[in-house]
């Protein structure tokens, strides 16, 4: 049972073959709410309908396919007018319409039946009674409903093939298009340097992308072509640009207003040992365990012990081992020979050893030495000889020879 508060008059003139023509009245559902058939030939046939508020589908049909067009008699006629201010809501355009004619119309007078969605491919901004027609794009077609990216994963397939909203070009360019046929992605930054990509895996679609701090907030970094004849997008935000733990919207389309399929990538950068804050989390190389390595100023492959460094991999100037005992000189290391000159040229804190000779006291001073007194230096001291053949050594008459 309708709740009908309005009325109105279908007067319907048919032509010669009324066993052709129906008609119908349905509501924003696609219910039938009012038909008919079976009009006499040639005649003016009057039909009452009751309907409530909302919007309607007036339709004729012709099974034949000529509409209430004739070459044998008239044409044939409709229209429909609201009974009490007889207000126009449908009439025949073309008698030629082939099967069907369809009209809408609404109640209260005055609608626009059509759809109310500004999101909607099919957006009408004259409507004022949504009909139920709204055509609406992919689901990351507004960047309320941005598909969430997660930072270092694989590529994932994207497109932007039944866009309906679509937004202002960003600021890399519009190459003729006032707009861009864009849908929306999102991660959460966690740190380090950001790199956003689009195709791979052999997708070419000529891309554009751009970053915004919000839905409607402000532009970040925009990219059309990575150059070179390549036409892929590459935006890459460095350190200090985002802040850590908030979500950032892409926007990813293509050149000019261009449509097609594409791979898109966010990755980041992680921390290695090498002396730099690689995730801009304010540390260097945390997570690491630094090796000790000692300065080699001689450059002799040997450190000096007291001077150290901590660092990934050796740095300039520094080794791994601390077994130089002298870092001003590269004669002196571990891997010298020991000679007979009064230093530990070996470093193994022994002094000319296996290398001094022995020497005797010549106290008499007659160039021979007492076999007795012995002293061992690399060369004879003074008041030594370098034999023990004297048998009196104080006196210089009696020795050898």
């Amino acid at each position: 049972t309708l709740n009908a508060i309005n009325s109105a008059n279908l007067n319907l003139l048919t032509d010669c073959y009324p066993n052709e023509t129906s008609w119908s009245i349905t509501d924003a559902n696609a219910n039938v709410l009012y038909s008919g058939s079976g009009y006499p030939a040639q005649t003016n046939n009057i039909i009452p309908v009751c309907l409530p508020d909302g919007c309607f589908t007036f339709t004729i049909f012709d099974s034949y396919g000529d509409g209430l067009s004739s070459s044998s008699c008239a044409d044939g006629d409709f229209e429909l007018r609201d009974a009490v201010t007889n207000t126009l809501l449908a009439q025949l355009n073309n008698a030629d319409f082939g099967t069907s004619e369809s009209h809408d119309f609404c109640y209260p007078l005055g609608e626009i039946s059509g759809c109310t969605n500004p999101l909607a491919c099919n957006f009408n901004a004259l409507a004022t009674l949504d009909n139920g027609t709204c055509i609406l794009g992919q689901t990351n077609d507004i960047c309320a409903n941005a598909i969430s990216l997660v930072v270092n994963a694989a590529p994932i397939a994207g497109n932007n093939l039944t866009t309906c909203s679509n937004g202002p070009n960003p600021s890399c360019g519009n190459q003729g298009a006032t707009i861009i046929k864009d849908v929306w992605y999102k991660f959460v930054y966690a740190g380090g340097p950001i790199v956003i990509t689009t195709n791979h895996a052999g997708v070419t679609m000529d891309t554009r992308l751009a970053v915004f701090t919000s839905c409607g907030g402000t532009q970040i970094a925009c990219n059309d072509d990575v150059g070179g004849g390549n036409t892929r997008s590459t935006l890459t935000i460095v350190c200090g640009t985002l802040t850590m733990g908030n979500t950032y919207l892409i926007q990813a389309g293509g050149f000019a207003d261009i449509t097609g399929n594409f791979q898109i990538q966010v990755t980041s950068t992680a921390e290695t040992c090498n002396g730099i804050d690689d995730d801009c989390d304010g540390q260097v190389d945390e997570g690491f365990t630094l090796t000790t390595f000692y300065r080699d100023l001689d450059n002799d492959g040997f450190g000096n012990l007291a001077v150290t460094t901590q660092a990934c991999s050796v740095p300039v100037g520094y080794v791994s081992n601390s077994t130089d005992c002298n870092d001003n000189n590269a004669a002196i290391n571990p891997n010298a020979t020991e000679i007979c000159d009064g230093v530990d040229d070996d470093c193994d804190g022994s002094i000319d050893e296996g290398v001094l000779l022995t020497f005797y006291r010549d106290q008499d001073n007659d160039g021979f030495g007492n076999l007795a007194v012995t002293t061992q230096a690399c060369s004879a001291p003074a008041g030594y000889v370098s034999n023990s053949t004297d048998c009196n050594d104080n006196n210089a008459a009696i020795k050898p020879g």
